[in-house]
């Protein structure tokens, strides 16, 4: 099911894509901190597993998990901005902007520390809701679920990401924005629900076991016993 979800994220976001030509450069690198988006998900899921495990509330380790990703993005923006060579691969100068700036020897698309007006309820959507309460909501799942469990949804970021671009372009128009509509890549996605389908079922199954198992069940003080764990009680009581 895991393979099933990976293999159709994975065939949604490379099937058609330019890996020769002009746009090789910027394709492979997209696909690569995409990749490295993954991995940096899949590292915070784990670890926050084990700071919830000691009691430590979702709020508070995504508070100082914001703090520490505040930091280190300070400091990564502080060096990009500082130099012309990064800024021009951040803001080529191609597409519909074409060439609106120039930093140092090179022409971009943007300026070093520039936020264009257009682009500040986006950042204030992509901060609060897309950041801020997505990363709390998992961090509360994985309280409650499997690390791998919460980690299989994030498969669904193409899918949805598909979605949403469709349902922009029939509302705006096509031509109305940069997004294009979905190719065969498309059917990546009925990969995609298969796989989570299966997880889903596969961890309520392992949900119910876990609850079945008196080993497990003693780091739960809230549970309430099965029935056995009950006649068990009962036969200590009346041996008291």
């Amino acid at each position: 099911s895991n393979v099933a979800s990976f293999g159709g994220a994975a065939f949604m976001v490379s099937f058609g894509a330019e890996f020769n030509g002009s746009s090789a450069g910027t394709t492979l690198a997209g696909n690569i901190l995409f990749a490295l988006n993954c991995l940096g998900t899949s590292l915070y899921v784990i670890t926050a597993k084990f700071a919830l495990g000691r009691g430590y509330p979702p709020s508070t380790v995504t508070a100082w998990s914001y703090l520490v990703g505040a930091t280190m993005m300070l400091c990564l923006s502080s060096g990009f901005n500082s130099s012309c060579d990064l800024i021009s691969f951040l803001c080529p100068a191609s597409g519909h902007n074409g060439h609106l700036f120039t930093c140092g020897s090179h022409k971009t698309s943007c300026a070093p520390w520039a936020v264009p007006n257009t682009a500040i309820l986006p950042l204030c959507y992509w901060i609060v809701f897309n950041s801020c309460a997505a990363y709390w909501l998992m961090t509360w799942a994985n309280k409650h679920a499997k690390a791998g469990f919460v980690l299989a949804y994030c498969a669904l970021q193409p899918l949805t990401a598909m979605v949403l671009s469709v349902l922009i372009i029939s509302i705006a128009g096509k031509g109305a924005t940069n997004l294009t509509l979905p190719g065969l890549n498309a059917l990546g996605g009925i990969a995609i629900v298969v796989g989570v389908i299966c997880i889903a079922i596969d961890g309520k199954r392992q949900h119910e076991a876990d609850t079945e198992n008196p080993h497990l069940r003693l780091h739960d003080p809230q549970a309430e016993p099965t029935t056995s764990e009950a006649s068990g009680l009962q036969s200590a009581a009346r041996g008291c």
